[in-house]
């Protein structure tokens, strides 16, 4: 026992050490180098059943910064017109013209879930802080909170009379807000389900 003990201890060291390398490699323009410590550090942090999250950033990093995409993803049948990291920095959630909203697994480019029942494109798109809803907003209009586990449409608020091209969770997920080109930001009570009050003055 102890000796797995210090198994595991050296190789979270190990780790560690790789990902503070990988930093320093891509911080002073080794990308190369700095993509081998992040994938074998990678691997360490899967072999001893942690979350490889730390390498995985550090990853995506390295390969904004070469011009080299993380992953691509054939997402939709139309025009992506947003993307959303989840809290957990593992989904993504993308919306589109197609009038989907779509969840990814960063790591595989896999489509764990789609958002289907906007009649038109989407446009607006939040995650709420603790990533357990979705908020997608369309050209008519139309408002929906979604439950990223199920694909469930929890709300649907329709009060808006042109496109919403905003969304926002307020800090403690409690509320939502939107803004339209009718001019009108609504904020939504989303415990009891309706609007909360409308904030109107905006000219354009």
């Amino acid at each position: 026992a102890q000796a797995d003990r210090q198994r595991r201890s050296a190789e979270e060291k190990l780790a560690q050490s790789l990902i503070s390398q990988g930093d320093a490699f891509a911080n002073s323009g080794r990308l190369a180098d700095a993509t081998a410590n992040f994938e074998e550090a990678e691997k360490v942090l899967l072999r001893l059943g942690q979350s490889p999250l730390p390498a995985r950033l550090g990853l995506m990093v390295v390969r904004q910064s070469g011009s080299v995409p993380l992953i691509s993803i054939a997402a939709h049948a139309a025009t992506a017109t947003a993307v959303r990291f989840f809290p957990d920095g593992e989904r993504v959630v993308s919306t589109s013209e197609d009038g989907t909203a779509r969840v990814w697994e960063v790591s595989t480019g896999r489509n764990l879930l789609t958002f289907k029942g906007h009649a038109q494109q989407v446009w607006a798109l939040a995650i709420s802080p603790d990533g357990l809803r979705v908020a997608t907003a369309s050209t008519d209009g139309i408002v929906k909170v979604w439950d990223p586990a199920t694909g469930a449409v929890i709300h649907t608020f329709d009060d808006h009379k042109a496109r919403v091209g905003a969304l926002l969770f307020s800090p403690d997920g409690g509320s939502l807000y939107s803004g339209a080109e009718d001019q009108n930001i609504r904020a939504w009570d989303l415990k009891r389900g309706q609007a909360s009050f409308v904030l109107a003055g905006h000219t354009g």
